[in-house]
């Protein structure tokens, strides 16, 4: 079902709402009964807020509104996480080394709705700079330093058994050979600068990685740098020198890569010479993840916790915005979206107001993730099949993601449980940008 309620103050002359532009700090947050959600609007002027049904317990909320800052739109999509219909995994565009679309990933995947996910190395490989655990299944570390590294950050995402929690994303990773276990600091990640492989580091990358170079963290440091080729556990070939190579690694192997004392060791490997590579996380319960990804690569990280916002937030840049978040100990997903009328630089909200706004969604827990012109909202309409944009993109269309979180309905049973009233199309309705 679909429920639409237009606050009275809409009605009146732009000019009207304008002017009341200047005191909107001491305006409370309206409540619209006739929707049953009240608007999250914290500091701001409500204009629209409808309610949408996007599947059994998955409820799409669209709120927009005037502050001091000027017009936003804020969308939350509450996803009940116990109801046995409902799953969510990790969206891709495939190799860890790429992007895409959103809506492309979401309808790939067959996914109703998901918002865009972690932080990336934007321009370059597009790797997320966070853990990415998709199906159960470990595909990448967390990037070695700054703030998205897994002992800096908890990571977030949502538990076989259906619980949106926190993550523990430490990856005990380490290559054998020689007699010796050699320390291996990350596992498809790109490591940009300013933080790329320290001295004497080694790093893996597996057919997950997809086709990027492997020089990627070693830029301006790859001055000894060494790799080796390992198929099926043994040596096939060893590059001595820089740059580390590029293109398709087999499914039965793997690539090794080091600088100074690491590339020293490598450079000793000869053809057929036994390797392996061991990588699983740290810890158990992160074990037991459907799905997971880092966020806060700004450095914002977690803005709220046991539902307050967290003290200090950033409460004077605004930009587009997406968030996180989990309430009813875990066993509901909270994703928000904010943006501006849209265009590059056109308008947000700020980091503050989007803690504000999760803690009227009674999220017990949120994070940031990406933002600004990567920060996106889709969802599918009843008896639709694909996916549409909600959200106005800053940079006016979709960029190449690297990753997001996807919510998914299981197969019905081919019976009709509710019927669904839509306007015909070109029909004025009062939900839009």
């Amino acid at each position: 079902m679909r429920s639409m309620v237009l606050n009275h103050q809409a009605a009146r002359p732009l000019l009207v709402a304008l002017a009341a532009a200047t005191a909107l700090a001491v305006f409370p947050a309206a409540a619209y009964a006739d929707t049953g959600q009240p608007a999250p609007v914290t500091g701001g002027l409500p204009l629209i807020n409808t309610t949408e049904k996007i599947g059994p317990g998955i409820n799409l909320q669209h709120v927009q509104a005037l502050d001091q800052n000027g017009w936003y739109n804020a969308r939350f999509l509450t996803v009940d996480l116990s109801n046995s219909a409902v799953s969510t995994d990790l969206l891709t565009a495939g190799p860890v080394a790429s992007g895409g679309p959103l809506s492309v990933a979401a309808n790939k995947a067959g996914a109703i709705a998901g918002v865009n996910g972690d932080f990336y190395d934007l321009g370059n490989s597009t790797a997320a700079h966070g853990i990415e655990i998709q199906n159960g299944q470990l595909l990448k570390t967390a990037n070695i330093g700054g703030p998205e590294a897994a002992d800096v950050l908890p990571h977030v995402g949502v538990s076989q058994d259906g619980i949106a929690q926190l993550v523990n994303a430490t990856v005990n990773a380490s290559a054998n050979f020689a007699g010796t276990d050699h320390k291996v600091l990350s596992v498809n990640a790109a490591d940009p600068e300013p933080h790329p492989v320290p001295a004497d580091g080694m790093v893996a990358f597996t057919s997950a990685w997809g086709t990027y170079s492997r020089n990627r963290p070693f830029i301006g440091v790859d001055q000894n740098l060494a790799e080796v080729l390992v198929r099926n556990n043994k040596v096939v070939s060893v590059t001595p020198n820089a740059p580390a190579g590029s293109g398709t690694i087999p499914d039965d192997g793997f690539y090794l890569v080091g600088r100074d004392a690491a590339a020293v060791a490598i450079r000793a490997l000869q053809p057929g010479d036994p390797v392996t590579l061991s990588w699983e996380l740290a810890d158990p319960v992160a074990k037991t993840m459907k799905f997971a990804l880092g966020h806060g690569g700004t450095g914002e990280g977690i803005v709220v916790s046991n539902g307050k916002p967290r003290a200090g937030l950033d409460n004077t840049a605004i930009s587009p915005r997406t968030s996180f978040g989990f309430k009813d100990n875990g066993h509901t997903l909270v994703l928000g979206q904010w943006n501006g009328p849209g265009g590059t630089g056109k308008g947000g909200v700020t980091v503050d107001k989007v803690a504000r706004g999760m803690v009227a969604m009674g999220a017990q827990t949120a994070v940031i993730l990406d933002s600004g012109g990567s920060s996106e909202m889709v969802a599918r309409a009843l008896g639709e099949d694909q996916v549409t944009i909600r959200n106005t993109p800053s940079d006016g269309g979709e960029r190449s993601n690297t990753n997001g979180v996807g919510v998914f309905v299981s197969k019905g049973d081919g019976k009709a449980h509710e019927v669904l009233i839509k306007p015909a199309p070109g029909s004025a309705t009062a939900d839009g940008d």
